[in-house]
C-alpha cells in the first residue's frame, strides 16, 4: 500500500487505492478529490492575508482510479481572489471547483460572545470507530483505511448525527496535510453516515459539495454533524455543521441522487 492518497509528478495526478469509494471498486470516494482540490488551492494561495471562504465543487462524473490532470486558473481583485480548478481525465471534466478567498482584515471595536462548543472536553481518539452497516470493507478504501472516523452517539440537535474525522495519510505526495483539506474531505461523509435509508437497498452519490468557512480550521480532528432529507422523487439534501477542537468554523451542503439498487 502507498503512503499517500494521490501521487503527483507535476503534470499527472494518480489516485491510489486509498482513494477508493463505496459505489464501485474502480472509482474514488468524493472526499478524496475534495481534499485534493483543497490542498492544491491552498498551495496556490502563497500570501497569508488571504483566507478561503468558500469551496464549491460540482461532481460531474465519478473520479476513476486512473491518471488524472488538473487545470487551475486564478482571477484576483482587491479584496476577493477566485481560483477555478478542473479535475479531468483525457480532457473530459470530472470535477469543476470554484474557490473564493477573502483578504483578511482586523475588525476594530467588534466583540463576539464566547463559543459554547459541545466538543470542548472530548478526546476523539478515545471514541469507538464508526462503521456503517453493509458498507464494503474487504479492501483498502478512503472511508475506512485513509480516514479515521470516530462515532459520537449524542448530539445537541435531534435528527442530526455527529462524528469526528482525521486523515491517516497525506492527501497528495509531497504536500503537507492541512486541517482545511481534512475538513473538505470530511464534508463528503455527511450524507454517508446520516442517510436515513439502508445502504444495501439504496445508492445516494452526491452531485456536489459546497463548503462555507467563517474561519480556517486549526486541529487535525474535524467534527461533522449532519442531517439528510430525502424525498420519493429521488432527490436529497445533506446539511453539515463543521467544527474543530476550538468550535464551529463552517457549513457544508450536498445534493444527493437517490436510487434503488438493482
Amino acid at each position: 500500500m502507498t503512503d499517500s492518497i494521490f501521487l503527483y509528478d507535476g503534470t499527472t495526478i494518480v489516485p491510489t487505492e486509498l482513494a477508493r469509494g463505496p459505489w464501485h471498486p474502480n472509482f474514488a470516494h468524493g472526499g478524496a478529490p475534495a481534499g485534493l482540490i483543497a490542498t492544491l488551492a491552498s498551495h496556490q494561495i502563497l500570501e497569508s492575508e488571504w483566507g478561503i471562504a468558500r469551496i464549491a465543487m460540482d461532481l460531474i462524473r465519478p473520479v476513476p482510479l486512473r491518471p488524472l490532470q488538473m487545470q487551475i486558473h486564478a482571477q484576483q481583485g482587491q479584496s476577493v481572489l477566485h481560483h477555478y480548478i478542473v479535475l479531468e481525465e483525457n480532457s473530459k471534466p470530472l470535477i469543476n471547483a470554484h474557490i473564493v478567498s477573502i483578504r483578511k482584515k482586523t475588525l476594530k471595536n467588534v466583540s463576539f460572545p464566547p463559543i459554547d462548543h459541545h466538543a470542548a472536553d472530548i478526546d476523539p481518539s478515545a471514541l469507538a470507530p464508526l462503521r456503517i452497516a453493509d458498507m464494503p470493507d474487504d479492501q483498502p478504501t478512503f472511508y475506512y483505511t485513509a480516514m479515521d472516523v470516530r462515532a459520537q452517539e449524542s448530539s445537541p440537535m435531534p435528527q442530526w448525527r455527529p462524528a469526528w474525522f482525521r486523515l491517516r495519510y497525506p492527501l497528495l505526495q509531497g504536500y503537507s496535510l492541512s486541517p482545511l483539506a481534512t475538513a473538505c474531505a470530511a464534508s463528503d461523509f455527511g450524507s454517508g453516515f446520516s442517510f436515513p435509508l439502508p445502504f444495501n437497498r439504496y445508492q445516494f452519490p452526491n452531485l456536489d459539495i459546497n463548503i462555507l468557512f467563517h474561519r480556517e480550521p486549526t486541529s487535525e480532528w474535524i467534527h461533522v454533524q449532519s442531517h439528510t432529507t430525502v424525498s420519493n422523487t429521488g432527490m436529497g439534501i445533506t446539511e453539515s455543521v463543521l467544527s474543530d477542537l476550538s468550535g464551529p468554523f463552517g457549513l457544508a451542503f450536498q445534493t444527493l441522487l437517490v436510487q434503488e439498487k438493482t
